[in-house]
């Protein structure tokens, strides 16, 4: 629930009915803490409680840089900061952000939105893009697997020697033989005959082996990965090459493997990209027929060259 709701929630506590009380309850005593001049409680009107409830909502959801600092300035906006301070506050904070580095604007661009939008009642969020099985249907006729494949680099036979080109040797990856049975450390530290037994990879380099497979311990967005199991293109090599082909227009194809079934998994670079151009990337790949889920940053997919507990090898098909 966001702050303007919490607000006008709280208008509500003037309730004419002197049995039935308020027309809400919560814990504290919310009808005689902080009154404004127009009688509306403030809810959580101490900063470090309104921040501590976004550190939180971090630890606990996850959280992509550009949507933090927009609930950080959402509680700004509620507690009546200046425009000009919240923006220093901000930029101050990012120096301390090691994910990745500001855009251009950005903070102020959130400014802006967030403190000169009209309140409507009402809170508007953009549509997700559905499935377009038309589109699918247009690019799989068109896409050849054998072509696809003749555009590859040399692929590399190992997967340490893989490894080794994706990633820098100090780069923390977590890998594993199963969903839950798994650990994360740098690639140099990879014990490399080992590497033929795992299953799964998270595309993303972490930024400490000790702090678990979660968003905020995600180092960087380095890959993308689209994967699909719709019906269109289960085991259609053809059809899943055409989508691909697609979505190589917006970002680049860095490797394709074999997911041991009827997928593929193709891994697109998004080092240097905006984030708009990566949304736009997700949300094609989602009309395209993308498992949502391999989108994610902390998603394990296929690992290249590992062993799928039917006994076949997730083999690289394409190396860019």
């Amino acid at each position: 629930m966001d702050v303007e709701t919490c607000l006008a929630l709280a208008g509500l506590y003037d309730d004419p009915d002197p049995i039935g009380g308020s027309n809400f309850h919560v814990q504290w005593d919310w009808k005689n803490r902080d009154r404004r001049d127009d009688s509306m409680a403030i809810i959580g009107s101490d900063p470090v409680d309104k921040f501590k409830w976004l550190l939180d909502r971090f630890d606990k959801e996850g959280m992509g840089y550009h949507l933090s600092i927009m609930n950080a300035v959402g509680i700004m906006k509620s507690m009546n900061i200046p425009m000009e301070k919240a923006n220093a506050m901000l930029h101050e904070a990012s120096e301390k952000v090691t994910r990745r580095d500001l855009q251009p604007g950005e903070i102020e661009k959130a400014i802006n939105y967030c403190y000169n939008q009209m309140t409507s009642g009402k809170r508007f969020v953009k549509a997700r893009p559905s499935v377009d099985r038309d589109m699918i249907e247009r690019y799989a006729e068109i896409g050849s697997i054998e072509e696809l494949r003749a555009e590859s680099q040399p692929i590399p036979k190992e997967p340490h020697e893989l490894l080794l080109n994706l990633y820098d040797g100090r780069d923390i990856i977590y890998v594993g033989m199963e969903v839950f049975k798994g650990n994360a450390q740098s690639v140099d530290s990879l014990g490399w005959e080992m590497l033929h037994d795992m299953q799964y990879i998270c595309p993303n380099p972490l930024k400490k082996p000790d702090a678990g497979r979660i968003l905020m311990n995600i180092k960087e967005r380095r890959y993308v990965v689209f994967e699909s199991d719709i019906d269109i293109l289960a085991g259609n090599w053809d059809g899943q090459a055409g989508v691909i082909e697609k979505l190589k227009s917006i970002l680049r194809l860095s490797m394709i493997v074999w997911s041991g079934n009827k997928s593929l998994h193709a891994w697109f670079d998004c080092r240097g990209h905006a984030e708009s151009q990566i949304h736009r990337f997700e949300n094609m790949a989602v009309r395209l027929g993308a498992d949502p889920q391999s989108l994610r940053m902390t998603q394990l997919v296929r690992f290249p060259w590992g062993l799928r507990d039917n006994g076949k090898i997730q083999k690289v098909i394409y190396y860019g």
